[in-house]
């Protein structure tokens, strides 16, 4: 028999017994939970460790790996050190991955090319026996020379391959000549009595080598260029390459004609070495530092938007599920018919796997405790840019570029933008007259003497002496004009500074890239007369008028 009371007594203990156990084995699951939590962030916390050692060991390479150095110099400032085909190559590599490297190479190759470099042939006649002293003949000889070369050159036929006309060839060697530092040329001459013999053909740097070609008695070889005893250039050996790319030899072409005088071959470089550096060498160091802070900056600020929000749970909290599971990719109700597309394997862990292609959760039902958390995102640095552009405008000025037309950010005041204008141009106007005297004068006047072979400019001697060639060949290249930020405030200062003296028209001439200005002035003389026989009645029109007191009338002819 219970006693009532008694009975309860014991069921309340039993209770408080139950509940103190079922308390104790909570605290001994949450404890047990923690344990398990540490435990696995602890082995968590490992594995970043040694990922973040083993990222320390070496530089952070977000380009190609041949753009850095080893342990001890992450990055190559040991460059000079290597060979040319090795700093050419980096170059290379530097240009192609770096979008500060292809926008300085671009902007050198647009103002100094621009669409194409116009000849103004300046032959000096009062040098060449024999030429013309009319100046309406001389002027007619020259316009002759430059319509024909104009033929020429926009024409495929003067490429060896006849791939491009010599513009476009031209432009893509003066920017390969700014990342290699070289390039070299071939001028090859044929009997074609039709048109001008001469053709070019375009050589890689990398494809002078000498392989199983002779060098001349007392002669030496350095890296494919052959130099006589005063350390003077006279030949090159060209690899010779078959269709497919093989190699099967090389061949020795000599850099002159012995007894005709020719050139047959051109060796355009920059620097004093033996083999051309381009510009992009001496500072590929911090382009490719740069490049690197530029991409991991993005990187960064990509990990950031990727992670949205995230759900802390508190110890002892509810550990609520919070994205529901929608099996396969999402699609929740075709998880039937997808599981016949899969493996057991793969489907279960696809049933584990959460869709979040498409974006967009509405947060509701969450555990007791739970709250939602969201990055408060620092990348980008907000001062990324002024940084960035700090240490680019040091690297366009070691190399005579203005930062602000290398970005195409044109925002300053009008004195401060027109001084960076005239300073840059200065830097063009040099690397412009180089490139024509080392290149484009060269080949006008193996190309000239082509034009007097077939009888379609007068002789003069040329062939006979170093000296006439060069007196009839006689030119200048212009090219894009020096860009005016207000075109008639620098007309103005110009006419004042022609008045006063303290300019000459043809220098004015040659700054605006109007060429010579005394062929300008028989140019314009010319026109003038033009313009005059343009605009002249072409008809005598006969206009009576009356007057009111007579009936006299008087006849007026206009345009007599």
């Amino acid at each position: 028999m219970k006693v009532p009371i008694i009975s309860k007594i014991f069921k309340n203990r039993e209770l408080e017994r139950t509940a103190k156990i079922n308390y104790l084995k909570a605290q001994t699951s949450a404890f047990n939970e923690r344990t398990i939590a540490m435990k696995e962030m602890q082995v968590q916390t490992k594995e970043i460790m040694k990922s973040l050692i083993a990222r320390t060991e070496k530089p952070v390479m977000s380009l190609n790996d041949e753009l850095y150095g080893n342990m001890q110099t992450p990055y190559n400032t040991d460059l000079w050190s290597y060979s040319s085909d090795r700093i050419r190559r980096i170059s290379r590599i530097g240009h192609s991955q770096s979008s500060p490297a292809q926008a300085m190479v671009g902007r050198f190759v647009d103002l100094v090319y621009g669409t194409h470099l116009e000849l103004q042939a300046q032959p000096f006649f009062d040098l060449l026996q024999g030429s013309p002293t009319d100046i309406k003949i001389q002027q007619s000889l020259i316009k002759n020379i430059e319509r024909r070369w104009w033929l020429w050159a926009k024409s495929d036929k003067s490429d060896y391959e006849q791939d491009k006309n010599f513009f476009c060839r031209s432009r893509d060697m003066f920017e390969r000549l700014l990342i290699d530092g070289e390039f070299f040329v071939i001028l090859r001459y044929n009997q074609n009595r039709g048109s001008n013999p001469l053709t070019l053909q375009y050589i890689s740097a990398d494809d002078v080598m000498m392989i199983d070609s002779q060098v001349l008695s007392g002669n030496i070889e350095k890296d494919g260029i052959e130099y006589n005893s005063k350390g003077i250039a006279v030949a090159y050996h060209i690899r010779n390459k078959k269709i497919d790319g093989s190699d099967y030899g090389s061949v020795r072409i000599p850099r002159y004609g012995i007894k005709s005088g020719r050139t047959f071959v051109l060796h355009i470089k920059l620097g004093q070495a033996l083999r051309g550096i381009g510009i992009l060498a001496g500072v590929i160091s911090e382009l490719t530092k740069l490049s690197d802070f530029q991409a991991l900056e993005i990187q960064a600020a990509v990990i950031n938007a990727i992670f949205a929000v995230w759900i802390e749970t508190p110890i002892g909290g509810e550990n609520k599920e919070f994205i529901k599971k929608k099996g396969i990719s999402g699609i929740g109700a075709q998880i039937d018919q997808a599981a016949s597309n899969y493996s057991p394997s793969e489907y279960n862990a696809r049933m584990k796997t959460t869709d979040l292609q498409h974006g967009g959760i509405i947060a509701e039902g969450l555990g007791e405790g739970q709250k939602v958390n969201s990055f408060d995102t620092k990348r980008p640095n907000v001062n990324f840019e002024q940084f960035y552009n700090a240490v680019l405008r040091n690297l366009a000025s070691a190399k005579g570029m203005s930062l602000a037309v290398m970005l195409y950010n044109f925002n300053g005041q009008y004195a401060a933008a027109r001084g960076e204008l005239l300073v840059l141009w200065n830097k063009i106007s040099t690397m412009r007259f180089d490139q024509t005297n080392a290149y484009e004068s060269q080949v006008y006047k193996m190309w000239l003497w082509g034009e007097i072979d077939n009888n379609n400019v007068p002789d003069f001697g040329y062939g006979k002496s170093e000296f006439i060639r060069d007196a009839f060949s006689n030119s200048v290249w212009t090219g894009p004009a020096r860009p005016d930020i207000d075109p008639l405030k620098s007309v103005q200062a110009n006419i004042k500074e022609v008045y006063h003296g303290f300019k000459t028209n043809q220098e004015v001439a040659a700054e605006r890239g109007g060429g010579d200005f005394d062929e300008n002035i028989g140019r314009i003389k010319n026109e003038n007369i033009q313009k005059a026989d343009a605009n002249a009645p072409m008809l005598k029109v006969e206009k009576t008028t009356y007057s009111e007191a007579t009936t006299n009338s008087t006849t007026v002819t206009e345009g007599a």
